[in-house]
């Protein structure tokens, strides 16, 4: 790696002490909020706990109501066996296997709605105190009493250490577009770790951090792969990540036609033309290497969906149970905005 790469010795410390700030700010997140209130983790929590328990996925099914009402959501959001939330299997296979030493069972009893669903109140923010949880907290929900807490409380470890994955992969991708710049890569990082709702969303049980995570290394290995002239193999092997990814989120599709054309281009060579035939087979040969491998690996999850239930994004039964829009418009644009910086539950 060239020279104009490697940051003076104290922005290396600097970076390692933005880490330490970042994971001391996410554990007191995950220490300030109480087991099933970080989003959606109790859909996490119960996905995880039938695969522990089954050994096998939860299975295809389409729910028997919409959470269009106060009573409709207390039974969207309790206790169902097996689990409504259908995905991507992944992060609830490696959630399996980090808490495959305790059963949760607990769990099933403290997946009480609130009352004030039922009463048609949703939980507010704001100044008031009363009304703020999804769910009622009953005693003994501690590291020591609780399995559902112990478990949680290490699957919220694992979404922080992901997160500092992001966070590395932020500097990394920083440093290699401005190699002059190291400041410029260490504010980056800043501007993620520092970031109140990424904190918060890095500090529950939830496969997003995961995606977040791949996402990053894909995009990283991609300007690698760029800078580098990786050759077709290589660009196979950056399938991995991908596949890895499309088997988190259904969002993870969308790294297949963004890499794939990185892949492509990569092959002319910095002529961005199309009329070399070569570079053109070049082109095709990584985009199909990398594309392929990478339907190798999550596609299988993708083709049953098709194959067995006529859906192969698996989303039907998340929108079964949804309230539909009636629009999109500029209120919910600014609110959606909001919720990015400073919405917590």
């Amino acid at each position: 790696m060239h020279d104009s790469f490697v940051p003076p010795r104290s922005l290396r410390w600097g970076f390692l002490g933005l880490l330490a700030l970042y994971l001391i700010l996410g554990v007191s997140y995950a220490a300030a909020v109480p087991v099933l209130e970080a989003p959606d983790e109790s859909s996490h929590l119960q996905v995880i706990r039938y695969i522990r328990l089954n050994r096998r996925l939860p299975p295809y099914q389409i729910p028997e109501r919409r959470a269009d009402s106060g009573a409709g959501m207390a039974w969207a959001i309790g206790y169902h066996d097996p689990p409504l939330y259908y995905a991507p299997p992944l992060y609830h296979a490696l959630g399996a296997v980090l808490t495959a030493w305790t059963r949760m069972e607990d769990l099933p009893d403290r997946l009480i709605p609130s009352p004030s669903w039922e009463a048609g109140h949703a939980p507010q923010r704001g100044p008031e105190s009363w009304n703020k949880n999804v769910f009622v907290h009953l005693p003994g929900a501690s590291l020591t009493q609780s399995q559902t807490v112990q478990a949680a409380a290490l699957l919220r470890a694992f979404s922080l250490l992901l997160g500092g994955v992001t966070i590395f992969c932020a500097y990394e991708i920083a440093r290699m577009l401005w190699p002059q710049s190291t400041w410029l890569a260490f504010g980056t990082a800043a501007w993620i770790a520092l970031n109140p709702q990424f904190i918060a969303s890095h500090a529950g049980v939830s496969n997003d951090p995961l995606s977040i995570a791949l996402f990053s290394l894909v995009l990283l290995g991609a300007l690698a792969s760029l800078r580098d002239a990786a050759a077709w193999h290589q660009w196979a092997l950056l399938g991995i990540p991908v596949g890895l990814g499309i088997l988190t989120k259904q969002s993870g599709l969308m790294l297949l036609p963004l890499v794939g054309l990185l892949a492509f281009l990569s092959a002319l060579d910095g002529q961005w033309s199309v009329r070399d035939s070569a570079c053109v087979v070049r082109g095709v040969r990584r985009a199909l290497a990398l594309g392929l491998t990478a339907l190798l690996i999550g596609g299988g999850w993708y083709a049953n969906n098709a194959l067995r239930y006529g859906d192969w994004l698996g989303t039907v039964p998340h929108y079964a149970m949804q309230v539909p829009l009636n629009r999109f418009d500029g209120a919910a644009l600014l609110a959606t905005l909001a919720s990015y910086w400073a919405a917590f539950g």
